[in-house]
């Protein structure tokens, strides 16, 4: 908060009123964020997996094709191991308790290069975005053994007249090979480009909120759309929006939600 700035305190004595999740992300001290986790925890149990399930799947529908009801058994497994959670209902109670955010989450089960705007390729063999040895530019082609992604951790094999063939780290066909053949590579680091939709009640001044919103988080428009149903009074604004991660990307989900007469906000497939 800044100075002159001042909220309003509910203090109801009412006991079947308590804390919105909300506050979580706005109370600073871990006492006061303990204390509103603690009343979540002591609600029913079933109504907090309840309340984690529509939280997740709400954030699940922006930018995949999942539900909690559809998540594929492998993905449910990495989230379990790196939440301590053995169960889909315990997941979801901590979510609904406040202990857990499905932003955390989210970024456990999806990169980012998942979810980019796909480039068409039309020759394997033309540079990637990709550094050999601190440099750029040079003939590179991804290995079809171990298929890395953006994001993965790369090392380069110099082949014979094919240039500097990409594998994953610790892809086995690169274990036994001569290291004066095994090169350096990393990935370029720039932002990626993500497709946004954002359905809402159609306004005067609704395209400049919304744009507004990405200008403040610094996040460049490639590319804007608008589409209004006039007999509904609904309109629909698309967006390639160049993104830095998925922290950034369920941020900015957030934000759009909150503007005047927002419906929904998802990527666009």
């Amino acid at each position: 908060m800044g100075w002159n700035e001042s909220v309003q305190q509910d203090t109801s004595k009412d006991p079947l009123k308590g804390p919105s999740r909300d506050w979580l992300s706005v109370v600073k001290t871990n006492l006061a964020k303990n204390r509103i986790r603690s009343w979540f925890k002591q609600k029913n149990k079933q109504e907090n997996i309840i309340e984690g399930r529509r939280l997740l799947d709400e954030d699940l529908s922006r930018i995949s094709p999942y539900t909690t009801h559809n998540l594929p058994k492998n993905k449910l497994e990495q989230v379990f191991q790196v939440t301590n959670h053995s169960s889909l209902d315990g997941l979801l109670a901590a979510i609904g308790e406040g202990f857990l955010s499905t932003t955390a989450i989210i970024k456990k089960l999806f990169n980012i290069s998942d979810i980019v705007v796909k480039p068409k390729v039309k020759d394997n063999h033309q540079a990637l975005d990709i550094y050999v040895a601190g440099q750029k530019g040079m003939l590179t082609k991804i290995a079809q053994c171990c298929f890395p992604k953006t994001g993965d951790s790369i090392v380069g094999f110099i082949t014979k007249g094919k240039g500097v063939m990409i594998h994953k780290i610790g892809c086995r066909f690169i274990r036994n090979k001569k290291n004066d053949r095994i090169i350096e590579a990393s990935w370029r680091q720039k932002n990626t480009v993500v497709p946004l939709k954002v359905v809402a009640y159609d306004r005067v001044g609704l395209l400049r909120d919304v744009t507004r919103v990405m200008s403040d988080q610094g996040i460049n428009l490639i590319h804007v759309e608008t589409d209004i149903n006039k007999e509904k009074e609904i309109g629909t604004i698309t967006m390639n929006c160049e993104i830095i991660d998925l922290g950034q990307l369920m941020k900015v989900f957030g934000l759009l939600s909150k503007v005047d007469g927002v419906i929904k906000v998802f990527r666009a497939h």
